[in-house]
């Protein structure tokens, strides 16, 4: 797929594209041009980015793309993403960690998503409004298909995809600890769960990414992290592209 064809048409496709070189031309994750690293994931899910998202989208994928880097210098293992979508960022992690590690097949990356959409609001979705509290309702938006996944990371056959609805799908992933999960799950529920159950899994210095943290149309996401960064252990950062990062404490040096 050409760099024209990422985003939707517009008269600022070439300034778009000038200002993404610049922006990301020399930089490398895990070895390899992070431009060229985004523009084959737009490429391989069919993602189309709107011209006004374009820059976002690539600050979110270079930040996750970081993170899960500096686990991977520490030998993690066992990755997630939940929210999957058409397999963007799954691709993303998939690419990094096969760069770092030859002859990976996708053995140890869980995605769990329910193809479906998003599932109902509850009252922590709400947003203020002129006329009082409302939830937005986007139930449809960000359906897909298990297929479309599996094409998007045809060449990793060995990820393993759990379809269904968050929390429940959760039950059916086998026991196992993380080292790196990406959440974009973008409601209060299936955000809450998912920090409950990674969190309970997670390796020491391993973390969780989330892309909706400072989203304006999924408070929800923000009022679950919060309270989970309250009350659990750990180093909580958010980052000016809107994400947020969650590490677990790394085990303590030894004689420390």
């Amino acid at each position: 797929m050409s760099r024209r064809s990422m985003i939707e048409t517009g008269s600022n496709t070439d300034e778009l594209n000038a200002e993404l070189d610049r922006r990301y031309g020399s930089i490398l994750v895990a070895g390899q041009p992070y431009l060229d690293v985004f523009r084959n994931c737009i490429a391989a899910s069919g993602t189309t980015v709107a011209p006004d998202k374009v820059l976002d989208r690539a600050e979110r994928g270079y930040r996750l793309a970081e993170a899960l880097d500096r686990v991977l210098s520490k030998d993690g293992e066992g990755f997630a993403e939940a929210g999957v979508w058409r397999g963007f960022s799954a691709r993303l992690m998939a690419l990094l960690v096969a760069h770092r590690r030859p002859g990976w097949r996708g053995k140890g990356l869980v995605l769990v998503d329910s193809f479906e959409g998003l599932s109902a609001p509850r009252v922590e979705d709400a947003s203020p409004s002129p006329d009082g509290w409302v939830v937005a309702r986007h139930t449809t938006n960000f359906a897909s298909g298990e297929g479309i996944v599996r094409q998007t990371l045809s060449d990793f056959p060995d990820v393993a995809i759990h379809a269904g609805w968050i929390p429940p799908v959760l039950n059916t992933l086998s026991e196992r600890t993380y080292c790196f999960v990406h959440l974009d799950t973008d409601l209060y529920e299936p955000t809450a769960a998912c920090l409950a159950y990674f969190s309970s899994r997670m390796m020491p210095g391993g973390c969780i990414v989330d892309d909706d943290y400072g989203s304006g149309l999924f408070p929800g996401v923000r009022r679950a992290w919060d309270r989970f960064a309250r009350g659990t252990p750990g180093r909580f950062e958010v980052l000016e592209s809107g994400q947020c990062v969650w590490s677990a404490d790394a085990e303590p040096a030894a004689g420390g």
